[in-house]
């Protein structure tokens, strides 16, 4: 396999290996289930105010997707991971052991341990303004290395990816919350015309 002129791997990539579309419906339809399944299950028990148990449901949901792309890379080497983190997977902006690559840059290798990690800060009592505010050192970290010539470290992006998953899962969970809320309402208002 030669080296991606996208990415600059020499492993196997989004590119030189691409997602087919029946395959990009499958993993958007099995996000979307998997989401809305820890709703259903536990929607007598929350509302908008249990922003900490929306969260929580959220960060076990995106885990549980997590785990079968990890084990479709490893099995198969479908870059399900890296398609769903939206990843560049910039060979120069990657962890490595020895001439393994992982299959995520930096900032999203952050963003997926802190995906796991929110579970844990999720079980205990937390702001929300908090845990918002600390996905501000990614968002000016990537737009001050977007316009200027700044080139930041992967320790830094590792970091700031690490910051940024709770909120990302706090706003995810927020989202499904309510769209899972907006089809039970409009359900109980089709039957109560019947």
């Amino acid at each position: 396999m030669g080296t991606c002129q996208n990415c600059h791997r020499d492993t196997s990539c989004l590119h030189q290996n691409p997602v087919s579309s029946k395959e990009m419906y499958f993993l958007i339809g099995f996000i979307v289930f998997v989401s809305q399944i820890g709703y259903a299950l536990f929607y007598s028990q929350i509302d908008s105010h249990t922003i900490g148990r929306i969260s929580l449901i959220a960060a076990i949901a995106i885990s549980i997707v997590l785990i079968p792309l990890v084990v479709m890379y490893i099995l198969f080497d479908k870059q399900y991971l890296s398609l769903f983190f939206g990843c560049h997977q910039k060979k120069e902006r990657s962890y490595h052991i020895k001439e393994f690559y992982l299959p995520l840059c930096a900032r999203c290798t952050g963003i997926f341990i802190g995906i796991y990690v929110s579970i844990l800060i999720f079980l205990i009592d937390f702001q929300v303004l908090w845990i918002l505010l600390l996905m501000v050192p990614l968002l000016i970290d990537g737009v001050i290395q977007r316009f200027s010539n700044y080139e930041s470290k992967n320790i830094i992006r590792l970091f700031t990816g690490l910051l940024f998953a709770p909120g990302f899962v706090v706003l995810y969970g927020l989202m499904n919350y309510y769209i899972h809320f907006g089809f039970t309402e409009i359900a109980k208002a089709i039957v109560s015309v019947l």
